[in-house]
């Protein structure tokens, strides 16, 4: 049987051209996400994306929680990375 995933990546439709860094994506993760700072991982900000480690278990609540958020007041595409 497979070991489920504990870590899933999301993206994030805004990277460094955005003007966003990782300490915009901790902060709307954990405050507008409404989630643990522990189920937070690695995060990867590119230059038009971003990438960001997130406890599998907390990943719908999360998802659920930032509808209609936005960060730095721009609504970012925030979804499971295919």
């Amino acid at each position: 049987m497979p070991i489920p995933e504990i870590w899933t990546t999301l993206y994030v439709s805004g990277g460094k051209k955005d003007k966003i860094n990782k300490i915009d994506i901790v902060g709307f993760f954990l405050q507008k996400g409404k989630i643990d700072q522990q189920a937070l991982g690695k995060i990867e900000v590119q230059d038009f994306a971003s990438y960001v480690a997130i406890h599998t278990q907390v990943v719908s609540k999360f998802l659920s929680n930032i509808t209609n958020e936005k960060m730095k007041g721009k609504k970012m595409k925030i979804e499971v990375a295919r």
